[in-house]
């Protein structure tokens, strides 16, 4: 069997267009977000737990999102790539923001890890689906290709600042602030841009 390559036509539009360079953007901010908080083990650390508690809360989380993964795309299918996106981004910023507000190792940090693993699941996925729905069929894995760029960029944003605040911020709270609170900030914008 021989394949045929598909050569686009001149009235072809262009796929690196408004959308593609916001979805672009919105990846780069949660990559950025989500390496900004590669530091979680030293929030635990802070609050008295050991490196065996971050991997049972770590672990937690990414469970949780795995399962929840199952369920997503069923969920796509029937409500919509842009609720579930919404949806999501909302569950992340309730988890990135509520570890800011997070000062005991109770099961409150379980569930906002949860919260924090899965929301994130929900966007990438959710992104994914919503950007090779609009090219054409024969040119998804460039377009794929490309946004995954973006997690490059996110992820030596996101390190880079982590390491700054932690040099720039007083030890203690105000650290775990800025930790947690500017990856809520970043994922309320990524909202904003769903929404749009």
């Amino acid at each position: 069997m021989s394949i045929t390559p598909i050569i686009p036509g001149d009235e072809e539009e262009p796929i690196y267009n408004r959308l593609f360079w916001l979805c672009y953007l919105a990846n780069v901010m949660l990559v950025t977000a989500n390496a900004i908080t590669f530091r979680f083990a030293d929030l635990v650390t802070y609050l008295g737990g050991t490196e065996e508690l971050v991997g049972d809360i770590v672990s937690c989380g990414l469970f949780v999102a795995l399962i929840a993964r199952f369920f997503l795309g069923q969920g796509i299918d029937r409500y919509g790539v842009r609720l579930l996106w919404a949806l999501s981004a909302v569950i992340f910023v309730v988890g990135a923001g509520g570890m800011t507000l997070c000062r005991s190792l109770g099961w409150e940090i379980f569930a906002l890890r949860m919260c924090f693993a899965t929301g994130i699941a929900g966007m990438f996925t959710c992104s994914v689906v919503h950007i090779q729905q609009k090219v054409p069929h024969h040119r998804r894995t460039e377009v794929i290709g490309s946004l995954g760029s973006s997690g490059f960029v996110g992820m030596i944003l996101g390190t880079q600042t982590s390491d700054w605040m932690l040099h720039s911020f007083a030890p203690g709270n105000a650290q775990f602030y800025a930790l947690f609170g500017i990856p809520a900030f970043l994922g309320l914008c990524y909202f904003a841009i769903v929404m749009y």
